[in-house]
This record gives C-alpha cells, structure tokens and sequence, in this order.
C-alpha cells in the first residue's frame, strides 16, 4: 500500500504548482498579440457562403482583436488543386 502524502510533499507540490503557473503568466503577458496583421486565407470561391461569412465576421474580429486582417484567396493554389497537370506544366 501507498503511504499518504505528508505535509511537505504536499506543500512542495503546491509550490511548484504556484511557480509553474506565474512562469506561465509572464510569459503569456510579454507577448503582444497579435504582432502582424491576421491572414484569413480563403480556400473557396469568390461570392461562396465562405467568402460571404467571412466578409461579415473579418470586420467584428478585426474590432475585437484591435489588428487588420487580411483576406486572400490563393487562386494559382487552388488551380493546381484541381488541376494536377496545370501544376507541372507551370513548374
């Protein structure tokens, strides 16, 4: 059987608990986030329900997050996607 904690292994835990979490909150406080403009890449086609919610919810989040964010649609990408020879031929 397993002897019960005793009081110092108890209060060594809680101490290591207690330094873990404030080296956690000042590293999560030195950081500025978001340091860049947010990229909203949009995988779908233009007009899309995808790109219509995004076009309503881009303006609420930038306001929120107190950042631009940045909407592209990787046209070339998605063309190679569907089109697996287009890609080669390009290469």
């Amino acid at each position: 059987m397993t002897k019960p904690p005793t009081f110092e292994r108890v209060g060594l835990r809680a101490v290591a608990a207690l330094a873990c979490g404030l080296a956690y909150a000042f590293a999560g406080h030195a950081q500025s986030f978001p340091a860049k403009p947010v990229l909203l890449v949009l995988p779908t086609a233009p007009g899309g329900p995808v790109d219509i919610v995004a076009r309503i919810v881009a303006p609420e989040a930038s306001k929120l997050l107190g950042q631009t964010i940045v909407m592209e649609k990787p046209a070339r990408r998605i063309a190679e996607d569907r089109n697996p020879q287009h890609a080669a031929g390009a290469a």
